[in-house]
């Protein structure tokens, strides 16, 4: 290998990881302008409940009925089964 192409594979790899630090903060910043945009507060219905606060919900909006699974927020006590 020539100098000049080592150089360019040992810059790279900085240059890759720059790149995808940068790429990490603007699709950040833009999630949170849609959401904060379009955002619509609503509340969830908890179907199950799993390991490590994993669960499982299903939320109402527009007529469609959406389903998904995430971690339970850990700052935000349950609140109690009525």
């Amino acid at each position: 290998m020539t100098r000049s192409l080592e150089q360019r594979l040992v810059l790279s790899i900085p240059a890759g990881f720059l790149a995808l630090l940068i790429y990490a903060g603007v699709h950040e910043s833009w999630r949170n302008y849609w959401l904060m945009a379009d955002g619509v507060q609503g509340t969830a219905v908890i179907l199950e409940e799993h390991s490590h606060g994993g669960v499982d919900y299903k939320y109402n909006l527009d007529d469609e009925e959406y389903t998904g699974r995430s971690q339970r927020n850990r700052d935000r006590p349950k609140k109690p089964q009525r």
